[in-house]
C-alpha cells in the first residue's frame, strides 16, 4: 500500500487515480488537495488521472448540470482551483479502465523502474522521522515571499532551520543562495518597516 499516490510508475512519476464519484468527494472534503500536496512534495512528475465510467458521457458534467454561472462549490470550479494552486500537477483523462492501462503503458515506456521499497516508504512516519519532509506551513510562507520561487526555495530551506534564521541572513549570503536580484527582493521584504 502506498501512502502517496495510487501508482508509482517511475522513480519520479506518481499517479493518483480517481473515478468521478471519488473525485467529487475528494474535492469536497479537501482530501485531494492534501494528496496533490504530498505528491508534489515528493515526486517530480505528479499526475492526477480522472477515470470515467464507460456507461456515462465523457465529461465532468452534462450541459444540464452546468449552471450559467459556475459556483465556487461546483466540481469544475474546485478542479480548476486545484490545478491553479498546483500548476505542476498533470491532469489526464481516461474514458475507461482499459484506456487507463494504455495511458500507464505510454507513461512507463522507456522509464526506469521505481524502487519498490522507496515508493512504499514515501509519506510514512519513518520517512518523516528521518527528516526527508519539511514542515509545510513555513514552506508555504517561504514560497510566498518576494524573490523565492519553485527553483530556489529548497536551497533556503537547507540553509536555515527556521524563519528567524532566515531573517538574520546577510544580503551577501542570500545572494549566494538565490542570486543577486532575488536576494535583494527578499532582503528588502524581510527588513522593511511595517
Amino acid at each position: 500500500t502506498l501512502e502517496v499516490g495510487d501508482y508509482v510508475l517511475a522513480p519520479d512519476l506518481v499517479v493518483e487515480r480517481k473515478a468521478l464519484p471519488d473525485l467529487v468527494q475528494s474535492l469536497a472534503s479537501g482530501r485531494l488537495y492534501n494528496q496533490a500536496e504530498a505528491m508534489l512534495r515528493t515526486y517530480r512528475r505528479p499526475t492526477l488521472l480522472l477515470e470515467f465510467d464507460e456507461n456515462r458521457p465523457f465529461a465532468l458534467a452534462t450541459r444540464a448540470e452546468l449552471a450559467a454561472d459556475l459556483s465556487p462549490n461546483s466540481t469544475t470550479s474546485k478542479l480548476c482551483l486545484l490545478l491553479l494552486h498546483f500548476p505542476k500537477l498533470r491532469l489526464l483523462w481516461s474514458r475507461r479502465p482499459l484506456h487507463t492501462i494504455a495511458i500507464f503503458d505510454a507513461l512507463k515506456r522507456g522509464a526506469p523502474e521505481p524502487d519498490v521499497d522507496k515508493a512504499a516508504a514515501v509519506g510514512t512516519h519513518a520517512e518523516q522521522a528521518a527528516g526527508q519532509l519539511f514542515n509545510m506551513t513555513p514552506q508555504d510562507l517561504l514560497r510566498s515571499m518576494p524573490g523565492v520561487h519553485a527553483h530556489n526555495y529548497r536551497r533556503l530551506m537547507n540553509a536555515v532551520t527556521n524563519m528567524h534564521e532566515l531573517s538574520q541572513l546577510s544580503l551577501g549570503r542570500l545572494a549566494e543562495l538565490l542570486g543577486e536580484q532575488n536576494a535583494r527582493r527578499l532582503h528588502t521584504f524581510l527588513h522593511q518597516s511595517a
